[in-house]
């Protein structure tokens, strides 16, 4: 079990239980997945492209990745149907927990450009620039350096918009709710 993982069935479930009174631990907020998704119109104009950022995303969540194809085309962007367009991959469960340690004590430190959208209160979106704040693709530098950036969704099952920022604070996140 990781330690985000322990310290959520530990620290923040007692926590929450205590504050918000509820009766049952099923009612508690949780994180439910993680998903990291890269795009780009590079990948249109060369397939050839969204192989580094595939090889980028394995390394970075330790998943397979799924490419994302268009489902009509456009000839506005010069696209095809059936065409490449991006990729992304879904974590849940130990891997969800482990990329998010990875990125909350790794990456989160040096982030200085990074947009944060809070959408609602269940979606969490972070999109980064710089792809090699990971320390996975430090090394290779050269081969990485097309990539262009990263959005990491963190979708919660939550009731309240409180409950999610407590959630979130909790969890060592930056809040912004917008209404």
């Amino acid at each position: 079990m990781t330690l985000s993982r322990c310290y959520y069935k530990n620290r923040v479930t007692a926590d929450l239980i205590l504050k918000q009174n509820y009766t049952s631990i099923m009612e508690l907020p949780s994180f439910h997945k993680i998903t990291c998704s890269n795009s780009s119109k590079e990948y249109i104009l060369d397939k050839k492209n969204i192989f580094v950022s595939m090889v980028a995303l394995e390394l970075i969540t330790g998943q397979k990745v799924k490419y994302n194809v268009a489902k009509k085309s456009i000839a506005g962007f010069k696209l095809r149907q059936n065409q490449v367009i991006g990729c992304n991959v879904t974590l849940r469960k130990n891997k969800m927990y482990t990329f998010f340690e990875k990125f909350i004590f790794s990456v989160a430190g040096g982030m200085r450009n990074f947009t944060q959208k809070k959408l609602n209160f269940n979606n969490y979106d972070i999109t980064l620039t710089n792809f090699n704040l990971f320390f996975e693709l430090q090394r290779n530098y050269e081969i990485f350096r097309g990539v262009k950036g990263i959005g990491i969704n963190l979708i919660a099952k939550v009731r309240k918009k409180e409950d999610a920022s407590l959630l979130y604070s909790a969890m060592q996140l930056p809040v912004k709710i917008i209404k």
